[in-house]
């Protein structure tokens, strides 16, 4: 043993008889000298911006102009400049009155107003007189609020007294973010950057604890591998020169021993040089930024094995060539080969996500998914394919937008196009045998919420006729038993739909044409048009475009009433929906926190560990107005029980929430899985089947009996309410690929329908879990290149450039078992963190073995 180690002992000697050890340690001292006098400090969090806490200003100024005859929003509109006032209500007036897809991009206009209406609130914030206690009386206000009123408004230093303010305009408008309590202000020795960062030091260090492996890995240790390479390069070449070898080998050791010998020799050089880097960084961010991150630590290790690989290529070419030169050379070049392998892997593999049907929706026993863009298919099966029932108005322009980044974006993580996100489910509605849905539209549709009624003929057919708009920024409907179409938006305001308007709306409707029929009819038309180039004159042709257009125009007339008799006082025409309540509404942050119980006919809305449950009824109103006062019983919501759950962590965690009979389920971003008991109100049960993953959909069967809990990673869990002991792994095919879930039936006959390997749909039945039904479409070009080819490829290649997964997993694992407060759905996730490392040491074992066998044969 004591050869082998003197020979290890030998590359330092050279290392520093070269100065190459000296060059490196001083470099990165040199580096850590620079990030030293960096370090952040604690303020209070109370400026808006526009692209972090109004994410949606145009919603925001909506919100503003319609509420600003009420108090305490008048308030705010009194503080507003009067100019911009009268801005904002010329908007919001032109919005109102925007049809389809009329202005597809926001125009300069309206962007530069919501910038100056962002800039405006600021000011309002900065007024010490904003706050008058008349203006709140029996208003919600937030807890950190109070405390501050409490505590004397007068007595509030500045900086508080504006994140008062910023609480209490936030409490106004759902579209303005509360904010955290604290921002973080950076310095650079006594420099100052004057403008915050509007989140608390634990949300910056989480932030940096999550993306610090990744910039390590891809700045530092990129620059670093490359320097490492070029200095351990001569390292093998330099044992072949004259004398040398012989007298190396003269000593009791194997060939095989001395080239393993080197190898380690390299590495434990520049695991030296590494542990000198990272822990300097440990100790910078934990004083200066006061982050004490072990993921830093834990890369040292991690990343000496990226290095071992590439060192493995560069050794055995060394032992090949025995030229220094050629070694780098060609372990650049395999360098390049692995990123490239990547690239196209990410490309494709972000190219599948985006195709993915997402979501899935049940109807008479058959199954209809929709994708990212909340196109819904059908099967066809005569062809063997997905066809589209509802299609995506994009424009041209979105489409070119939409299609150009699908190879490079995530579309659920980064929401490229406007309200993508916020998915309209369709909705069965058995008494009257039609489905109930929208249309994703790119433009004012998407960004002011106004989404088209889809209705289709009857569930055989499924042709869809347009029907007006849903209320503004719905996020999901029902069908109540006894009240027929009930909607629900952001601000937690239920609507109910007005059935013999929509009945009358219908009748002078068109059926919008499906994909194969537009196809049909775009073909029969220009050869149409080809036909009558060649047998018509240019005068007989232009008669012709003129009597169509003609035809267009009646036809356009008659279906509405263009009269304009400003003489006669025509009544108010009835509403398409009346509001129902409740009277104190309870914002939403998506259709995740809203439920229905068809047994029980009862909402339930989620919001920030509390559940609220709302009954509908008739109420019963007097109209003055009328000689005598009339009497008539209205529909109305009203709060029927409040449940605070126990829950121990963060509340405003993000949530799924699912209702079904008597059984009601919430699902948290940290995996855990809470049942309630609808009849009692109480907490029956709690479960977490995963510890290292979100919980992307919850769904369950009408009757309440079987739950699902689909999670990020692809696995999907079961929850049977009758045994209610366990959730149990669903026994599909396609785990840890699953995609999207729906439930179909009640009771015995329940089933299953899940979407796997981004389009392949099954349907099983629950009593016996056998299957039932597979849709499994051929695929394009991309999607056998992908499957068949580049997945598996990249499965078995080196994947060195993604240690930071390895690095993330250890340094969070341990976190998110043990501490309850972090969201899964705020971290980034992989489904095989350890794959890099596997495939990454396969491989350079490989290589030394290769290594070892050609220096035991090969005559020098």
């Amino acid at each position: 043993m004591r050869p082998y180690l003197a020979i290890i002992k030998d590359s330092f000697r050279a290392a520093m008889a070269s100065r190459v050890l000296y060059v490196l340690l001083a470099l990165i001292t040199i580096l850590l000298v620079a990030l030293a006098p960096l370090h952040v400090k604690e303020t209070l969090d109370w400026q808006l911006s526009r692209d972090y806490n109004v994410p949606n200003s145009e919603l925001a100024i909506r919100q503003i102009v319609n509420t600003k005859n009420s108090t305490p929003s008048s308030r705010v509109w009194e503080l507003l400049p009067e100019k911009t006032r009268t801005k904002m209500e010329k908007t919001v007036k032109k919005a109102n009155e925007a049809t389809g897809n009329e202005n597809p991009q926001q125009s300069v206009e309206e962007v530069f107003l919501q910038n100056e209406v962002v800039s405006a609130l600021n000011d309002v914030l900065e007024n010490p007189k904003f706050y008058r206690a008349e203006d709140w009386v029996g208003q919600n206000i937030p807890k950190e609020a109070q405390e501050f009123i409490d505590s004397g408004v007068e007595d509030l230093s500045e900086i508080r007294s504006k994140r008062l303010n910023r609480l209490l305009i936030s409490s106004i408008y759902s579209s303005i973010e509360q904010g955290n309590a604290s921002a973080l202000l950076f310095k650079y020795a006594v420099w100052e950057i004057p403008i915050p960062i509007n989140v608390t030091h634990e949300q910056f260090s989480q932030t940096l604890i999550t993306s610090l492996p990744w910039w390590f890995e891809k700045v530092i240790l990129a620059v670093g591998l490359l320097i490492a390479i070029i200095v351990t390069a001569n390292m093998i070449p330099d044992t072949f020169e004259p004398g040398s070898l012989n007298l190396l080998l003269s000593k009791p050791i194997s060939r095989w021993g001395l080239f393993l010998s080197k190898f380690s020799g390299g590495c434990v050089f520049i695991a030296l040089c590494t542990a000198y880097l990272f822990f300097g960084l440990w100790i910078w961010l934990g004083v200066g930024l006061g982050v004490w991150d072990r993921a830093i630590l834990l890369s040292i290790p991690l990343y000496v094995i990226v290095f071992a690989i590439y060192f493995s290529v560069s050794s055995v070419v060394g032992l090949v060539w025995r030229s220094a030169i050629v070694s780098v050379i060609l372990t650049l070049l395999f360098w390049a080969f692995c990123f490239s392998i990547g690239w196209i892997f990410y490309w494709s593999d972000t190219k599948m996500d985006n195709s993915e049907f997402v979501h899935l929706f049940s109807a008479n026993e058959n199954v209809y998914p929709a994708d990212i863009t909340h196109q819904l298919k059908s099967w066809d099966e005569k062809n063997s394919q997905w066809e589209n029932l509802i299609e995506a108005n994009l424009g041209a322009e979105g489409e070119i937008q939409f299609r150009g980044n699908e190879f490079f974006f995530h579309f659920k993580q980064i929401p490229l196009f406007p309200g993508m996100s916020n998915y309209l489910a369709p909705l069965h509605d058995r008494a009257n045998s039609r489905i109930i849905s929208s249309r994703y539209e790119l433009g004012r549709s998407a960004t002011s919420g106004k989404k088209k009624i889809l209705i289709s003929d009857d569930t055989g057919r499924l042709r869809f006729k347009e029907a007006g708009t849903f209320p503004n920024d719905t996020v999901k409907i029902f069908k109540s038993e006894n009240h027929g179409i009930i909607a629900v938006n952001t601000n937690g305001i239920f609507y109910q739909l007005n059935e013999e308007l929509l009945q009358k709306k219908l009748a002078g409707a068109q059926f919008s044409k499906t994909s194969a029929e537009k196809e049909k009819e775009a073909k029969a038309n220009k050869d149409k048009a080809k036909s009558k180039e060649e047998s018509a004159t240019t005068v007989d042709s232009t008669d012709e475009n003129k009597s169509d257009s003609n035809e267009t125009e009646t036809e356009t007339e008659s279906s509405f009433d263009t009269s304009t008799n400003t003489d006669i006082e025509k009544p108010k025409p009835p509403a398409l929906w009346k509001r129902v309540g409740p009277k104190r509404s309870v914002s939403l942050r998506s259709a995740n926190d809203v439920g229905y119980s068809s047994d029980r006919d009862e909402f339930v809305v989620y919001r920030r560990g509390e559940l609220n449950v709302y009954k509908l009824g008739e109420t019963e109103v007097t109209d003055e107005e009328t000689s005598p006062p009339t009497k008539e019983m209205v529909l109305s919501m009203n709060l029927h029980a409040k449940l605070p759950l126990a829950i121990g962590f963060d509340k405003g965690m993000s949530s799924r929430l699912s209702f079904g009979g008597n059984t009601i389920m919430v699902a948290f971003g940290n995996g855990k899985v809470i049942t309630v008991d609808a009849e009692s109100l109480t907490e029956k049960n709690e479960y977490q089947p995963e510890k290292r993953s979100a919980i992307e959909t919850v769904t369950c069967t009408e009757d309440g009996r079987y739950f699902g809990a689909l999670y990020r990673n692809g696995n999907l869990w079961l929850l049977d309410t009758q045994s209610d002991a366990s959730m149990s792994k669903a026994s599909v095919t396609g785990q840890g690929d699953v995609c999207g879930v729906a439930f179909s039936g009640a009771g015995a006959a329940s089933k299953l329908w899940v979407t796997e390997n981004t389009d392949r749909v099954a349907g099983y039945n629950l009593s016996d879990n056998s299957m039932i039904d597979r849709h499994i479409p051929p695929g394009g070009m991309v999607e056998k290149a992908y499957r068949y080819g580049i997945r598996p490829f990249y499965k078995i290649c080196p994947k060195p450039s993604e240690f930071y997964k390895v690095v993330t997993h250890l340094s969070s694992s341990g976190d998110t078992e043990a501490n309850e407060d972090v969201d899964m759905n705020k971290t980034s996730q992989s489904s095989d963190p350890w794959s890099p490392l596997w495939s990454g040491l396969i491989f350079m074992f490989g290589m030394l073995f290769l290594g070892c066998v050609i220096f035991h044969f090969k005559d020098y």
